[in-house]
């Protein structure tokens, strides 16, 4: 070996230990130093928590509620859809890994985007779409999206000042506003919790109060078949009234069967409930047709997939529905 080479080996093996020294030292402040296709993270603040419940119209803008729980607050904060479509564009360009799936833009021209039925199919895939990419390693917890959910903000003052003061409203940069609350509750005695911590709690929660008698309490699609021609969905059918080796069944059902169930239920709540505003009853997901859209695509089955869960979980809430032959037994009550 030539002199030469020799001197620029020893200097190779001095920035290889140099690196490793502050990887180490990056490691111990809680900055992981890896490649993630440019999304660093913060080991020691985490977001855990995100649901997007609600949304506001407010000058024919729509803007969605995101309830925000982090390892360090709660807080909320307000979004647009293009917000949201921004941040998942960025994302794209920042890793190769497949994001979640974000509702497909309309045009405005073609569809009322303040109609109640649209906004809350909406709602309910970008409650979806947060939820999955929070859980997404390296990239849920990134920068990038503690900006999004205004943890930039939050966070920043959570470590300039060691604390955020209880309840402060914060403007961000990008004119969303976001109501900060500490977990620690309120801070003139730390024994009773903050209502506006309580109620921010609540909207967390997927908990509702049903009639004792009701025979079934809670519902989700958290999976499904792929047959070779169509799709079946597994319906997992909740009454936490009964013991536990008896309160959950499953129900498979494809997606004709809903549409089947529906007309049904509408037309025997007119019959038997002639005051009742059938219009108040959450639509069924929209047909597609299947020359136009396939029907086997892994994106399309994971739309309809929420939006049938959904469907089901607001007409549960509805006594009159709840308590109807025809949904009964599609959710497989009182079979055996």
């Amino acid at each position: 070996m030539t002199e030469r080479e020799d001197s620029n080996s020893n200097s190779n093996d001095e920035r290889t230990e140099n690196n490793k020294k502050n990887d180490v030292s990056n490691k111990e402040n809680g900055k992981d130093t890896k490649n993630n296709g440019g999304l660093k993270k913060d080991k020691k603040f985490k977001i855990e928590k995100v649901r997007v419940k609600d949304f506001k119209i407010e000058n024919n803008e729509v803007y969605y509620n995101i309830y925000v729980r982090t390892s360090q607050q709660t807080f909320t904060t307000q979004k647009r859809y293009h917000q949201f479509d921004e941040l998942h564009a960025q994302l794209g360009l920042k890793t190769r890994k497949k994001l979640p799936l974000l509702p497909s833009k309309h045009y405005k021209l073609l569809t009322d985007h303040t109609d109640i039925g649209f906004i809350e199919q909406r709602r309910a895939l970008l409650d979806n779409y947060v939820k999955k990419l929070i859980k997404m390693k390296d990239v849920g917890q990134s920068p990038l999206v503690f900006g999004f959910f205004n943890c930039g903000e939050n966070y920043l003052v959570n470590n300039s000042n060691g604390e955020v003061a209880n309840g402060k409203h914060h403007e961000t940069q990008n004119g969303s506003s976001s109501t900060v609350n500490t977990e620690n509750g309120n801070s003139d005695n730390n024994d009773e919790k903050d209502p506006t911590q309580t109620a921010l709690d609540r909207k967390f929660s997927d908990s509702y109060e049903y009639p004792s008698d009701q025979e079934v309490t809670h519902i989700s699609i958290n999976q499904v078949r792929k047959m070779s021609d169509h799709v079946l969905y597994q319906i997992l059918v909740t009454n936490s009234h009964k013991r536990a080796s008896f309160r959950q069944w499953i129900q498979l059902k494809r997606f004709t069967q809903f549409y089947e169930m529906d007309c049904s239920l509408r037309s025997s709540i007119i019959a038997e409930h002639p005051s009742f505003d059938i219009n108040s009853l959450a639509p069924t997901p929209p047909r597609r047709l299947k020359f136009i859209h396939d029907h086997m695509d892994d994106d399309f089955i994971e739309e309809r997939r929420v939006l049938l869960e959904n469907y089901l979980s607001r007409l549960l809430r509805i006594p009159e529905v709840a308590k109807n032959e025809n949904f009964l037994d599609f959710l497989g009550v009182g079979k055996e």
